[in-house]
């Protein structure tokens, strides 16, 4: 009886490894859904600008580099939406990663 729990248990263990694994490897995927979806929302992809003007502060437009000053991520704003957030992206390797919404008061306007 005592080899059966053994055996039983041994099983139980390798199946909780597999299971451990195959959930970090969904957790590794969730920001390709995020962006899959959030494309899906928005069909005009906005090319970064290439050069970074000195705008004045507290008004944003689409196409714009913005910077989130807690974390120094450069981004750029994809859209401004109904409620007043600032939608924004970054590119990584020429694919565009949806980075968050804003407040305007979240963020500033990036300068070289």
């Amino acid at each position: 009886m005592s080899v059966f729990i053994i055996l039983l248990s041994l099983v139980y263990a390798i199946l909780c490894i597999i299971l451990f694994f195959k959930v970090w490897g969904m957790c590794n995927d969730v920001r390709e859904l995020k962006n899959y979806f959030i494309k899906s929302q928005s069909s005009v992809p906005i090319a970064p600008p290439a050069n970074n003007e000195k705008v004045e502060e507290g008004i944003f437009e689409a196409g714009q580099t913005v910077i989130y000053p807690p974390m120094q991520r450069v981004m750029i704003v994809k859209e401004i939406t109904s409620d007043g957030l600032i939608a924004c992206v970054s590119y990584n390797k020429g694919k565009e990663e949806f980075e968050g919404k804003y407040k305007p008061s979240q963020i500033k306007h990036y300068t070289e």
